[in-house]
């Protein structure tokens, strides 16, 4: 952090120690739909979860020899090695290998997961594109499976039907989430200071060492991390919450430099 941002910082500091309670201005940074990450899974089997899929059933069937939309709280293996390649899988034709897309898991992993699938040759194509949990963990996946070879166009339609659904399981606000606006008091390039109530969900997400989901925004910038919990530190209302970034990506970084910027307090 250059250093006018730290000036800017330790500016508001100072702001925080010398004004009356009356007159403190807080930090225009929020914190809000906090989650553990060992929580996730626990909803998934829930009722609005079970009617996200059944809505869905029929999304692509009458388009494929197989269509089949997949909730699962472990990973298989189609979910490892998506995790592990950060990719989808997009076979089209599996007896070109060459005609798998550069956007897809290699096809020599694929190929050596399916050695131990029984009726594979049943299929020539496959092609799966995984559910994230606001973009971070991997709850299941579109998968579609076909006679005949497929190509580019297949695959925009499954990436369609699968950010259709991710997006009704993200906005399900279920009840393993705290909604509870939380007042940003500390924020660096690696760590984030909150408040936050004693309330139901606290026991259930602050642990030390636990690693959450949170939306970090200000008025004009919104971003969703993880964090692992670092401090609990109980005041007269509230407990003070510091998280550590989690695998932050560039443009979460950049996020957060712009939240620090002093014309976006």
């Amino acid at each position: 952090m250059n250093s006018n941002k730290k000036t800017a910082i330790a500016a508001l500091g100072q702001q925080e120690t010398q004004k009356t309670p009356e007159e403190k201005k807080d930090i225009a940074i929020k914190v809000s739909n906090i989650i553990s990450m060992n929580e996730v899974t626990v909803f998934l089997g829930d009722d609005h979860i079970k009617d996200v899929l059944r809505s869905n059933y029929n999304r692509l069937r009458h388009l494929f020899d197989r269509y089949n939309v997949i909730i699962k709280d472990k990973q298989d293996e189609r979910i490892r090695l998506m995790k592990s390649f950060d990719q989808p899988i997009v076979i089209l034709n599996r007896e070109n290998p060459d005609s798998t897309p550069a956007i897809s898991v290699p096809y020599n992993e694929y190929h050596r997961m399916l050695k131990a699938e029984k009726n594979a040759e049943l299929f020539k194509a496959e092609i799966c594109v995984p559910i994230k949990y606001r973009q971070f963990i991997i709850i299941g996946y579109v998968q579609v499976l076909h006679s005949k070879r497929l190509d580019l166009n297949s695959f925009n339609l499954v990436g369609l039907a699968a950010s259709s659904i991710k997006k009704e399981i993200t906005d399900y606000k279920n009840y393993e989430e705290s909604t509870e606006v939380c007042r940003v008091t500390s924020i660096n390039e690696t760590e984030v200071t909150f408040l936050h109530s004693l309330n139901k969900h606290f026991s259930r997400i602050f642990q030390m060492g636990s690693v959450v989901i949170l939306d970090l925004y200000s008025k004009d910038i919104r971003l969703t991390i993880k964090v692992n919990i670092k401090g609990l530190k109980p005041l007269d209302k509230y407990f003070a919450i510091t998280g550590q970034y989690v695998n932050m990506s560039i443009d979460q970084y950049e996020k957060i430099e712009n939240l620090l910027d002093p014309q976006s307090l």
